[in-house]
């Protein structure tokens, strides 16, 4: 979006790739351009109508548009802003008149508490009470602000809101705007805009003048009123959204293909680095031997299987023990246990001492296996 000010006359707006015309506007208000972008405009000063000020309402149709209303809020507000404009006899003095009474009778606040449903009512007639009774309460947030008992605070959105409906309920067209209250200075022609500058407000058609401003929210509301500096995370942060912005800004210009070479070359960068980190890496090929049993303990076994011939090798010995004799059983598990032990049990195991203890169960197996005969 292209930000400028009402009363601007000239706008260069640079090299860009697209440009976009508003529909309620004669001048450009978006275009599509790579980041950083810069653009300047001329200002003529309060009172010359300019680019977004034109065509204006030279068309029926258009003054139908900014002056169209619900058939609640006309009912809800028609009578309140007659009230606010009985005086009133130029579209200028009903723009004061309104934004007058939103200035001196609503305070401001970053947020606004609605509070219960209340009834589309004129809060300035002492009679409405007996309207409440046959009125079906609304949701509208603006009428809950308007109608508010006593009257709360509200940010700048529900003032210019307010505005503008209330000067449509009295036959003055008005547009709602949102956009940045610039007023920190840089250079002597230059602004700095921060998202904290954001703002709303009203502008109303005059015949004679065109569009003009109207401001009804609090002073105490304005972005210029928060003159605090800013915090130096803050502006680390700003630079972080800058720079985050640029990136998609340029993503967002790339065609197909070159967003698919973007990915791809990455990623393959990635893959060819981990495939060559894999080929470098040596491979260690275990021996043939690794699970073999040292000799002692393969002759340990080889005994123990002469001692027990129904023992096969085609299954584990612990899943054979209970079809041994009864009085084999028992020193038959304590060797298959221990064996298991000296065997898989690692460098902690005491081998040396397990190899005696399997030596003395061979000896008690073989006098069993001698009583047996």
């Amino acid at each position: 979006l292209v930000f400028f000010p009402l009363e601007t006359y000239s706008l260069e707006t640079g090299e860009v790739e697209q440009m976009e015309w508003g529909h309620d506007a004669s001048g450009p208000i978006r275009v599509r351009a790579s980041q950083p972008y810069s653009y300047s405009y001329q200002e003529a000063g309060e009172g010359f109508q300019g680019l977004m000020t034109l065509p204006g309402l030279r068309t029926a149709d258009a003054r139908k548009t900014h002056l169209q209303l619900s058939e609640e809020l006309k009912a809800a507000l028609t009578p309140l802003a007659n009230q606010l404009t009985a005086t009133a006899k130029t579209p200028q003095e009903k723009v004061d008149a309104v934004a007058g009474y939103l200035l001196e009778n609503y305070p401001y606040s970053l947020t606004f508490s609605p509070g219960p449903l209340l009834p589309s009512a004129n809060p300035m007639d002492p009679d409405s009470r007996s309207f409440i009774k046959h009125e079906r309460p609304s949701t509208d947030m603006v009428l809950r602000f308007l109608l508010a008992s006593p009257k709360k605070g509200a940010h700048c959105e529900f003032f210019a809101s307010s505005a503008a409906l209330l000067l449509r309920c009295v036959g003055v067209p008005t547009r709602y705007v949102t956009g940045y209250f610039a007023h920190e200075e840089e250079t002597a022609t230059s602004l700095i805009v921060r998202q904290r500058d954001a703002h709303a407000w009203c502008e109303a058609w005059i015949e004679g003048k065109g569009w003009v401003t109207v401001e009804a929210t609090p002073p105490t509301g304005l972005p210029k009123a928060d003159k605090s500096p800013i915090e130096s995370w803050r502006r680390i942060w700003e630079v972080l959204e800058d720079t985050v912005h640029r990136v998609l800004s340029w993503l967002a210009n790339r065609d197909p293909a070159q967003l698919a070479l973007f990915i791809i070359v990455p990623l393959g960068a990635i893959g060819v680095g981990a495939l060559w980190q894999r080929l470098k890496r040596p491979v260690v090929r275990p021996k043939r031997d690794t699970f073999l049993p040292p000799p002692s303990l393969a002759e340990l076994a080889h005994r123990f299987e002469a001692l027990l011939p129904t023992l096969t090798p085609s299954e584990p010995w612990s899943e054979q023990l209970d079809a041994l004799p009864e009085a084999a059983r028992p020193a038959a598990k304590q060797f298959v246990s221990l064996y298991d032990k000296a065997r898989f049990g690692g460098r902690s195991v005491d081998t040396a001492g397990m190899e005696a203890a399997l030596k003395a169960l061979i000896v008690a197996l073989s006098s069993l296996s001698s009583g047996t005969k």
